[in-house]
Formats: C-alpha cells, structure tokens, sequence
C-alpha cells in the first residue's frame, strides 16, 4: 500500500469503488462482511476489510445460453 492510498474508504467513497448502493454497504457493515469505523458523524471502511471481500466474491461463469449464442445467431446468418 502506497502513501496515496488511502487506508480507510467513505461510504460513497467505498460504493464509487466497488459499484454497490449505499444500502448493501450497510447491510454488508451490519453483517460483519467489512469493517468500519466511526469517526465524528462519518463513517471509515477499512479498505483492507474492503479489498478481502471483493478478493472473496466468486469469478464470472458466463451461464449457457451466452456461450450458445454466436453459434445460433452464426446459423441465422447461414
């Protein structure tokens, strides 16, 4: 981690970086998936908590009818 990296996220800061709503950032807090701190009135997400469960969340697995489709739209054009 560089001196420019931050070592805490806001919360729109935290749901900018990782595309999620301000809600599931709640939930996941409240959940214990990431941890977070209070500091007056805002709320810190630790980013190292943050980073460990994007490096948790499963890989993308295109579902079947994706990987069929060229072949189907190939044969239309045939």
């Amino acid at each position: 981690m560089s001196i420019e990296t931050p070592v805490a996220l806001t919360i729109p800061g935290f749901c900018r970086t990782y595309a999620i709503g301000r809600t599931r950032a709640y939930e996941m807090i409240g959940a214990g998936t990431i941890t977070a701190k209070k500091f007056g009135a805002t709320t810190l997400i630790d980013r190292a908590s943050a980073e460990a469960w994007y490096r948790n969340l499963p890989g993308f697995t295109p579902a079947q009818r994706i990987t069929k489709m060229p072949a189907t739209i190939a044969a239309k054009v045939a």
